[in-house]
């Protein structure tokens, strides 16, 4: 497990983005379209919003494929990006995967430090613009 250890932006060495820039949340809290027009089946006949959904599952074989899509659709449409997300200075810059700040009970009560280092490296060397 060689390799450097990933190195901390400070956030005084980041453009600050415009205050038009500031663009609101999704008032479905999540950015893609897991669960909210999409979907995958695992062989198994678990409905999912996407693979990458850890612990959000309904079983179409013992339920309608109707209440299934209805239920993953709650859920989703519950979800919210952590609090810290709703105030961060890159947020704009952030096209990170909610999946990425769920804890293990599939709750994002706080953001994951590693993909916010992760966003504000990218936006310090010039890969994601503000």
């Amino acid at each position: 497990m060689g390799g450097r250890a990933p190195q901390t932006v400070p956030d005084e060495d980041l453009p600050d983005p415009e205050p038009d820039d500031q663009a609101e949340l999704s008032p479905r809290g999540i950015r893609c379209a897991a669960g909210r027009s999409s979907y995958c089946i695992t062989w198994d006949g678990k409905m999912k919003p996407c693979n990458s959904f850890p612990g959000i599952d309904e079983d179409v074989f013992e339920t309608s494929f109707k209440e299934a899509w209805k239920k993953i659709n709650e859920h989703v449409n519950a979800l919210r990006y952590p609090p810290e997300c709703d105030t961060c200075r890159y947020r704009k810059a952030c096209k990170t995967c909610i999946v990425e700040h769920l804890d293990a009970e599939g709750c994002s009560r706080h953001a994951n430090p590693r993909v916010c280092e992760f966003v504000k490296r990218f936006v310090h060397e010039g890969f994601v613009k503000m």
